[in-house]
């Protein structure tokens, strides 16, 4: 006989174990799959995963960001090479189907403290030695997060990109030669950039500031970080940069869809979209104008789409 160790839950004996581990016992139709390769493929898409949630409250959108738990599941298959399926099927066993603490973010007290806007679809280190396991993995899912002014941990926390502070640096004659012409669109022509408002547009990602460079004569430009330190030439570009032209003139660099600055569009860039959307976040300058990855005039859910679908390589997002 198993042994109970709470309602519904047995300790596993060896001939129990022994049986789950032959696969002579699963050479089935409707069992076979339980050997199935689990990494990504991509014919696993968003229709697919829809049939395994439907009839739980992932059936529809997330109300995080408006987008279906399907494709929600499907790209984040692809970013980490796991089955979509497999990711789909793990939530619906572990969340279930319906709205529950580990799935809603709502807050909740365990053991005297209070938490706020956290989610645990699979209910890692939900133990059953815990007080209330649901509530202990939710516990495990706030590691690193930080209380706000009401002693509350909550997810997602609060932070803000500081806008960028283009340096402008004076040019000093030291004689009274005539002093050359500079046209700043020549050059910005020169470039192969396009300017909009006090934005310098079209540059691609992993582009050198060597590559620029070597487009116009010596001394016409320096490029600097967003910390304001000059930049070498085999660095990449990458969004708050800043194009310094001879005569003073500054531009900030715009990558789209390169939200956090690191010169790549990833994970990270759909994270803090989505946290701006919710209203935990705030961009401005060159990071505010490089999050319209669909070039409307502001940003919003079909920014998020667009960035969706170049991460998922159906359709990229434009510099132009």
């Amino acid at each position: 006989p198993l042994d109970q160790t709470e309602p519904g839950w047995y300790i596993a004996n060896e001939s129990t174990v022994a049986y789950y581990l032959d696969p002579r016992n699963f050479l089935v139709d409707n069992r076979i799959l339980m050997f199935e390769d689990l990494s990504y493929k991509s014919e696993y898409n968003a229709s697919v995963v829809a049939s395994v949630l439907k009839g739980t409250f992932m059936e529809g959108n997330s109300a995080l960001d408006n987008q279906s738990y399907a494709d929600i599941f499907v790209e984040a298959g692809k970013n980490a090479n796991v089955s979509p399926v497999y990711l789909a099927s793990l939530a619906r066993q572990e969340a279930g189907t319906k709205v529950t603490n580990t799935t809603s973010g709502a807050k909740f007290t365990y053991q005297g403290q209070t938490y706020e806007g956290f989610y645990n679809f699979f209910n890692i280190g939900a133990y059953s030695s815990e007080e209330n396991p649901a509530l202990a993995g939710l516990v495990y899912a706030s590691f690193g997060a930080k209380k706000n002014q009401d002693g509350v941990f909550v997810g997602n926390v609060t932070e803000s990109i500081p806008e960028e502070k283009p340096s402008t640096p004076t040019v000093e004659h030291t004689d009274n030669k005539p002093q050359e012409s500079f046209n700043v669109a020549e050059v910005v022509s020169k470039l192969g950039v396009k300017q909009k408002d006090n934005f310098a547009i079209g540059v691609n990602l992993s582009t050198t500031v060597g590559t620029l460079k070597n487009k116009v004569d010596k001394g016409l430009v320096t490029f600097k970080n967003a910390s304001g330190k000059e930049m070498a030439d085999n660095e990449i570009l990458s969004t708050g940069c800043q194009i310094v032209y001879k005569d003073g003139t500054t531009q900030s660099v715009v990558i789209y869809g390169d939200i956090t600055g690191d010169g790549k569009i990833n994970s990270a860039d759909l994270l803090r979209m989505r946290q701006y959307l919710l209203g935990q976040v705030s961009l401005n300058g060159a990071y505010l104008e490089s999050a319209k990855a669909n070039h409307g005039s502001n940003v919003n859910s079909a920014d998020l789409l667009k960035l969706r679908q170049h991460l998922l390589g159906t359709s990229y997002i434009s510099q132009a």
